[in-house]
């Protein structure tokens, strides 16, 4: 065995032996390691060496401040902070999601967000489709933040019995081109449950948050108490003059109020 032999193999050991120091050295200092020992050894053992130091130290093909996204599922994503190391032989990268959460990822795993999304049909072509998971997730997440049309999210979200009628005005205010309605039901039907009904719709779909009952004096204490049993929804009576105050202080924040119509009539004369 010659020297350039003998020294090759030292090399190569004390590479493989060093590899988790080697991990936390920057790129500067393994390109300067590796260029002062080029004097001393001939072409084809520079090239082995150099070979060796890409298997434990992988180039880094992948920028900090990239916009990356996860080969597997393209729809989680997020941009790469600085810094890099390895891992079970793997450069891995830190990665900020959107929630703000940073992870160390492999880099082989990530590819980089391209400016424009490539048309679908070369994503089929290339095989390139979305997780039954990421699936799974898309439709939870449409459901509950009230996004599919042919979802009731009224339905067994109340403690009310079922009646499919007393549905009717829900579907008949989704399909409405005009956001509004007029329930005229035979007294006894359940008027109160119906309009409960809509309002928790309307929470569902629109994060809707400010509500008023309008009604005869005497029905105040009834809306105020369905309210609170049937549909969790804690409600005060107020006056015109709370009114105004709760309007005023309100400001984007939700309420929950009833008043009657005698109390907001405005004064004669």
């Amino acid at each position: 065995m010659n020297t350039d032999q003998d020294h090759v193999r030292r090399l190569l050991a004390l590479i493989e032996a060093a590899s988790d120091s080697i991990e936390y050295l920057s790129d500067d200092d393994v390109r300067s390691e590796l260029s002062e020992g080029r004097a001393r050894l001939d072409p084809p053992a520079h090239t082995i060496i150099a070979a060796q130091l890409a298997r434990v130290r992988p180039e880094t093909l992948i920028p900090a401040g990239m916009q990356v996204r996860l080969k597997t599922d393209p729809t989680r994503g997020g941009v790469v902070q600085p810094g890099e190391k390895v891992q079970a032989g793997r450069k891995m990268l830190p990665v900020q999601f959107l929630d703000g959460a940073v992870k160390w990822l492999p880099e082989s795993a990530l590819e980089v967000v391209p400016p424009v999304a490539p048309p679908l049909v070369d994503r089929f072509s290339d095989g390139r489709f979305a997780s039954p998971e990421w699936l799974r997730r898309t439709f939870a997440r449409n459901r509950v933040t009230g996004r599919l049309s042919n979802v009731v999210y009224s339905m067994e979200a109340t403690e009310t019995d079922f009646y499919a009628y007393q549905f009717k005005p829900v579907l008949k205010l989704l399909n409405s081109p005009t956001d509004a309605l007029l329930i005229a039901d035979e007294v006894g039907l359940g008027k109160t449950i119906e309009a409960g009904l809509i309002w928790t719709e309307l929470r569902a779909r629109v994060e809707a948050n400010r509500l008023l009952v309008l009604c005869p004096k005497t029905l105040c204490d009834k809306w105020r108490t369905e309210l609170d049993d049937r549909f969790g929804v804690d409600a005060r009576i107020v006056d015109a003059s709370e009114l105004v105050e709760l309007l005023s202080r309100s400001n984007g924040r939700g309420f929950a109020a009833v008043a009657s119509m005698q109390s907001l009539r405005p004064p004669r004369g």
